[in-house]
């Protein structure tokens, strides 16, 4: 029977070398020895009776055998709200990612305005352009033209140029070149992250504390 088809209640036979495969409670059995180096750090066996009944997932029979009830299983165990933990802080942003996404915002923001403002300078010129030559000519009516819809065309441009240039597009490059810099300096160290990302914050690290196992 498969470990991943347990579930609350099911009753388990364990011996020597087995792993205990979820978290439960010692119902019979005798000499039991766990091994929980793996998960407490402790070098010393611990002996598991009715008076401390607790058998914990992942640690290992070192000698006797018992017969244990399963009581928690999958994502409801400790290691499971440990291994969701990791999982959910892989999407999260560095100090340097959330900082430098504020100051692309404001440029953007300012490359806005000024778009909004060069467009409407442009048009403004060109209504007072039609007005000074409806004055020159009276009697005349003063249309739109398509020259002046060319003009309003090309400033449009201008316009949407601006925001384009004015958004800093190389920001995540800079940022990646950056981590990609800072990996290779720390590996030189003996030191590996999974994340890339995580090479930011542990650059700034001056103490780890770790059990004897490196946990």
């Amino acid at each position: 029977m498969s470990i991943y088809s347990l579930l609350p209640g099911d009753v388990v036979h364990l011996a020597i070398g087995d792993h205990v495969p979820s978290y439960g409670l010692f119902v019979s059995g005798f000499s039991m020895l766990i091994d929980e180096s793996s998960l407490t750090g402790k070098s010393e066996p611990v002996m598991v009776t009715s008076q401390s009944p607790f058998l914990l997932f992942g640690t290992k029979v070192q000698d006797g055998s018992c017969t244990m009830l399963v009581t928690t299983v999958g994502m409801r165990t400790q290691r499971g709200k440990l291994m969701a933990t990791l999982s959910e802080g892989g999407d999260d942003e560095t100090p340097l990612q959330v900082k430098l996404n504020g100051v692309a915002t404001i440029i953007g923001k300012i490359g806005l305005c000024f778009a909004v403002f060069t467009f409407a300078v442009f048009t403004f010129a060109v209504l007072v352009k039609g007005l000074m030559s409806l004055k020159l000519q009276e009697g005349r009516f003063w249309w739109w033209s398509a020259d002046d819809a060319m003009e309003m065309l090309e400033f449009f441009a201008i316009a949407v140029t601006i925001v384009v240039v004015a958004v800093p597009e190389g920001l995540p490059l800079a940022v990646t070149l950056s981590l990609a810099f800072a990996m290779k300096k720390m590996m030189n160290d003996k030191a590996l992250v999974r994340h890339l990302a995580t090479y930011e914050t542990m650059g700034s690290a001056t103490t780890i504390c770790s059990d004897k196992n490196g946990h």
